[in-house]
């Protein structure tokens, strides 16, 4: 399985591994292409929530942030990581993808959630 992190965005890898290791064993059996997952973060990167909330392609932006932004709201996030899988071969993040992960820290930032990254994981599903 091969991950692509965007790299205008940092946080310790180990951290990422780590919920990305708990996400995986978490949720293998009902992930599908394009599934997003979103986990919920307080300030000591202990998880809040973590859960299946789309499938489908990120080309309807506004109403997947809306609904990233109110699930942080409602957990009382600090932080969030938001994981997409994709069954295609991932060589770089599309503008698109740049696109979506900078508005959406912009949006979380308003309400002082930080976005800790916007992981593309490929996986065979």
């Amino acid at each position: 399985m091969s991950t692509i992190a965007n790299p205008k965005m940092n946080v310790p890898s180990s951290d990422v591994l780590q919920i990305l290791h708990e996400i995986d064993s978490r949720f293998s059996p009902k992930i599908r292409p394009y599934s997003v997952v979103l986990v919920t973060l307080s300030n000591s990167n202990q998880i809040l929530s973590s859960d299946i909330i789309y499938t489908g392609k990120l080309e309807h932006q506004l109403s997947v942030k809306k609904l990233i932004l109110n699930i942080a709201l409602r957990h009382q996030a600090e932080q969030l990581l938001v994981v997409q899988y994709r069954s295609e071969p991932i060589k770089q993040l599309t503008p698109i993808d740049i696109a979506f992960a900078q508005s959406l820290k912009e949006i979380c930032g308003c309400v002082d959630i930080n976005v800790l990254d916007f992981i593309i994981r490929e996986r065979r599903c």
